[in-house]
């Protein structure tokens, strides 16, 4: 019987946390181990966790001063005996058999790739299609979702590649992990089932990502696409750099426009106009367009006040209605979008 060593960083998840212990150790059919990394949580986490060891063999609590969770994995990684490597966060659930379901496809793959939920408080959820990327270029089979939580990875291909955490990453460092994982050419194996339950647990203010929106996180999301783009220039993978302009972009506009600070988002403009020239966009006009609602020229010789107050429905009010009902947003960010919506309508700035 294969043995998994699942890796579940800890930090202050102390009303979420039972439930991701307790969905690990039901699943059936496999020897488990689970790495709990306690990274400096001030909450009752600790205790929590210490409670689950001395009932549960299976478990190894490791306590750590506060580092971040790519250090974190990286300590856990240092601790793994198992054949496989499965990644959980602490405010997340495992579905029962999602192991077996793993464990039946790892006859010639280095990672196993499954399907996953993405659930909000209000029980709103949403399947993603990865069994569609079956036969697709291992990239997008890996950054289908560039995260960890989804994907069964062989130990002994970690370690004999000298794959680790870059811990300088705050935000991002899945993808990174993938893009250094890519360029050493895993086999991949892709399945249909469901292996993941994702809860954005939109309601609980701490962590509400709409704490979020300034410019350090904006600085510290465009740190990981230079570095991604470093890894694919390296190693020539041309896709990857359409992915990070084309496919990781919608998110700094989206992100733009969520900032409360007018002189943060103006210098987060300056930044993201920098950050496109890198590209070649002269045989993609329509993309651009589509992610921007201006031309490149348009874009490039542009002011930030001009490019910020013509533009509001660069998010469509449709969606930040969507947003508000399933509990991913705050009322005070939705009274001060459409607030500002109506005031740029009554101007005749913007048509529907």
């Amino acid at each position: 019987m294969p043995k998994v060593s699942v890796i579940i960083p800890v930090y202050n998840a102390e009303k979420y946390l039972k439930a991701a212990l307790d969905s690990v150790l039901r699943q059936k059919g496999v020897e488990i181990e689970i790495i709990a990394v306690d990274d400096g949580s001030t909450d009752r986490s600790p205790e929590i966790l210490s409670l689950y060891a001395e009932k549960h063999k299976e478990i190894k609590i490791i306590h750590v001063p506060n580092g971040g969770v790519g250090r974190a994995r990286n300590i856990g990684l240092s601790h793994v005996t198992g054949e496989w490597i499965a990644f959980c966060d602490s405010d997340d659930i495992v579905p029962d058999n999602s192991y077996t379901f793993f464990l039946r496809q790892i006859a010639e793959a280095d990672v196993v790739v499954g399907n996953f939920v993405d659930i909000t408080d209000n029980k709103q959820k949403r399947e993603s299609q990865i069994q569609y990327f079956q036969g697709a270029s291992p990239f997008r089979q890996l950054f289908v979702v560039p995260c960890l939580w989804n994907k069964f990875i062989r130990t002994s291909f970690i370690q004999q590649n000298g794959l680790a955490f870059e811990e300088e990453m705050k935000i991002g460092e899945d993808a990174v992990f993938l893009g250094q994982l890519l360029t050493c050419r895993p086999r991949i194996k892709i399945i249909k089932d469901c292996v993941y339950e994702h809860w954005f647990h939109d309601k609980d203010p701490q962590k509400s990502l709409i704490h979020f929106y300034d410019l350090k996180h904006f600085q510290l999301h465009m740190k990981t696409r230079y570095r991604l783009l470093e890894i694919y220039t390296e190693n020539h993978f041309v896709e990857g750099e359409r992915y990070v302009y084309e496919d990781l972009t919608p998110f700094l506009t989206d992100f733009l426009f969520r900032m409360w600070s007018r002189e943060e988002q103006c210098q987060a403009f300056f930044q993201l106009q920098e950050f496109i020239k890198g590209y070649n966009w002269s045989d993609k006009p329509e993309i651009f367009k589509s992610l921007f609602l201006v031309t490149v020229d348009e874009f490039a010789n542009m002011t930030a006040e001009k490019y910020l107050t013509q533009l509001p429905e660069i998010l469509p009010r449709e969606q930040v209605l969507l947003e508000f009902k399933a509990g991913q947003i705050g009322l005070r960010y939705l009274i001060k979008y459409l607030k500002a919506w109506f005031a740029y309508k009554r101007k005749g700035l913007i048509t529907r």
